[in-house]
């Protein structure tokens, strides 16, 4: 297993990875593959150092994303997504993927000396399992 940024790999291949964890956890608000396009378009996105996903055997079984806008302003905020293909949990991919976001998420608000205090935001669906303990 590696870890890959996702300049690296096919967007549409990510795409059906981030789907299939979607879809296992009843994901509420499945994201489209124009929209994953969008996004790599934000100013203060960074595909090479942003965002990565874990590849095995060819396939890629796991994703973590990361985006912050510099704010200035009462905090700065760095928001987490990630998920595993439901047939490889359990091995310590999200985990992986999780202190991934917390060393990158760090790195992303340590340059400013504004002395705002900073967080790193993720989120999870009731019908999420796991996600909790991550």
């Amino acid at each position: 297993m590696r870890l890959v940024p996702w300049s690296e790999l096919d967007l549409a291949e990510i795409h059906t990875t981030i789907r299939a964890t979607q879809v296992a956890d009843g994901h509420p608000f499945p994201v489209a593959l124009s929209e994953m396009e969008e996004d790599l378009t934000e100013p203060h996105f960074d595909v090479a150092k942003d965002a990565v996903a874990v590849v095995d055997a060819g396939r890629v079984i796991g994703w973590a994303k990361l985006f912050h806008e510099p704010s200035g302003a009462r905090h700065e905020r760095v928001l987490a997504s990630g998920g595993v293909v439901p047939d490889r949990r359990g091995e310590g991919i999200g985990s992986s993927l999780v202190e991934w976001q917390v060393r990158r998420g760090t790195a992303l608000v340590a340059d400013y000396d504004h002395g705002l205090p900073a967080y790193l935001r993720t989120f999870e669906y009731t019908t999420q399992p796991g996600s909790a303990e991550l």
